[in-house]
């Protein structure tokens, strides 16, 4: 089964919120590593490397460009018993 989240982006100006929440239960008491990502050319870039908290919970703020398409990116990693996945908002 693929890791999934749910992943919420609000634009204020130039500042950028991201927050959301790994679905599917089991996150590790430490949390869980994604990534952050926006659209590059053909391919994605990280912009940001993110900890979710016991309850798979994640947020960030920054700056983007209006029109950034960004993306969660989840990859496996111990402890965490789902394949690497992907978000998008």
């Amino acid at each position: 089964m693929r890791a999934t989240a749910r992943l919420r982006v609000r634009r204020a100006g130039a500042i950028t919120q991201v927050s959301g929440q790994l679905l599917g239960g089991r996150v590790p008491p430490a949390g869980v590593r994604v990534r952050l990502q926006a659209r590059r050319g053909a391919g994605w870039s990280t912009r940001a490397l993110l900890r979710t908290d016991g309850l798979g919970r994640f947020s960030a703020i920054g700056r983007a460009r209006a029109g950034v398409r960004l993306r969660l990116a989840i990859p496996a990693q111990r402890g965490y018993p789902f394949a690497p996945g992907v978000a998008r908002p």
